[in-house]
């Protein structure tokens, strides 16, 4: 599913998934992933990823820690010839899959 419709998503998440354009290309990277939704999530301070992660009894700043060290070690495009950013599978995976459990269980926005 590409992430082309706002309607689709909720407020906060569609701000996650366009933040996350900048976070990926934060790092040089060619492909938006997962890492990059999350660490806009987590960079959300008063969003739900901080009171999930919060109520869970985990530490939502080392869990942004550990995605960005993560992110630092994956492939960097090395020239500023290719801006273009593209949806990687992952994500891709994680969109599709989300729709499908949004349709299950007839959730509206």
């Amino acid at each position: 599913m590409q992430p082309t419709d706002p309607d689709k998503f909720t407020t906060k998440t569609w701000d996650a998934i366009v933040e996350a354009q900048t976070v990926a290309r934060r790092f040089k990277h060619q492909y938006m992933e997962v890492e990059h939704v999350l660490i806009a999530l987590l960079e959300q301070e008063e969003g739900l990823g901080h009171s999930i992660l919060t109520k869970a009894k985990l530490d939502p700043a080392l869990l942004l820690e550990e995605l960005e060290t993560f992110a630092k070690r994956q492939a960097r495009v090395r020239t500023a010839a290719d801006n273009n950013l593209y949806l990687g599978q992952s994500l891709d995976r994680m969109l599709d899959q989300a729709e499908a459990s949004r349709k299950e269980l007839q959730d509206k926005l």
